[in-house]
């Protein structure tokens, strides 16, 4: 089977996909529902689906050559972010973020030629991560590709600042509102995303809700419990990535908001990633002051050198499988990847 090949930006080799039929143990995919490791000839294969069809891309049109150029150069030092604002889009090299990126060599379909993808292992960080140099920065490069011909980029959103600020967020996408107003606008989303989690204690309607509920329930002529109020007559919202990710970013350490990371479809490594990133605060079951309470974060998950893990995709890149036309990884062992 011929094997993709790795750009050793890792300074890693690739390695001979083992043709074995021994067992392996399958990922854990208790942390999420986005499909894990195939086996095959007893290695562990990509299951080629795509978590990222409704994220904000970049392309051509948005960075010039000079700045896609500068951002495979900064691939190599880290992270990089973007500041998004009114359809454009601006690097910001002064911003630094934990994270790395794994280069690939794939073909380019329907052409000899071929490309490159570069996609992060840590595409989900905390606040405390995002540092005051990220000032008015809007949102991670998770992943990006190039070939002679056409470049593009998928952005995940950065986190904002911790709910409980008072202060106008400096960065993210909600800049200008405080913790408050953020965790307002948040709730406003998980009251509408479909299908539900369990009931939390007691249910919580943002204000807005809570509000047209009140309305809907007078003009039927029947009055809406305040604390359990009843679902207003508004449109639900699929709970794609693009929605689950915008919710959690307003109120990153939310645990009801952040427990949505773990229902990420299409996306082994970042439904994963959301389990742990979860497992980082915890809900109080205090009925008469339900609040979020920190929890021990346990280590961040962090690229092995020369191997992949069989039985968990926490720390593989996100979004392998996300620029058809540009750059398709050939099938084979996931760690020959790298």
């Amino acid at each position: 089977m011929r094997m993709s090949t790795l750009v050793p930006l890792l300074g890693l080799m690739s390695s001979t996909c083992a043709t074995s039929t021994s067992a392996q143990g399958k990922a854990d995919h208790s942390g999420g529902s986005g499909p894990g490791p195939e086996e095959h000839h007893g290695c562990q294969e990509l299951a080629h689906t795509c978590a990222a069809t409704d994220l904000l891309r970049l392309g051509n049109q948005d960075l010039s050559p000079s700045e896609i150029d500068a951002l495979v150069k900064r691939a190599d030092k880290g992270a990089a972010v973007v500041e998004r604002v009114n359809g454009h889009s601006k690097l910001r090299p002064s911003c630094r973020v934990p994270g790395t990126y794994a280069s690939y060599q794939g073909k380019t379909p329907g052409k000899t030629s071929t490309g490159r993808l570069w996609a992060t292992n840590r595409p989900l960080l905390h606040p405390d991560e995002v540092g005051r140099d990220c000032a008015s920065a809007t949102h991670l490069v998770a992943a990006f590709a190039r070939n002679a011909e056409k470049f593009e980029a998928i952005l995940v959103p950065l986190p904002c600042p911790p709910i409980d600020d008072p202060k106008p967020a400096p960065w993210c996408l909600a800049q200008g509102l405080t913790g408050p107003e953020r965790l307002e606008r948040s709730i406003g989303i998980q009251d509408r995303l479909e299908p539900a989690l369990q009931p939390l204690y007691p249910p919580r309607r943002s204000k807005a809700s809570a509000e047209a509920s009140q309305e809907a329930a007078a003009r039927a002529g029947a009055p809406a419990h305040p604390a359990h109020p009843a679902h207003p007559a508004r449109p639900g919202i699929k709970a794609t990535t693009a929605a689950i990710l915008e919710m959690w970013a307003l109120a990153p350490d939310d645990y009801p908001a952040t427990r949505w990371l773990e229902r990420v479809e299409g996306d082994c490594a970042l439904a994963q990633q959301g389990t742990w990133y979860t497992s980082g605060y915890r809900w109080s079951r205090d009925r008469d002051n339900p609040r979020t309470e920190a929890h021990a974060r346990p280590p961040a998950p962090q690229l092995q050198p020369g191997r992949l893990s069989s039985t968990t995709c926490l720390a593989w890149p996100v979004f392998l499988d996300c620029f058809p036309g540009l750059v398709e990884l050939e099938p084979g062992c996931l760690h020959a990847y790298y």
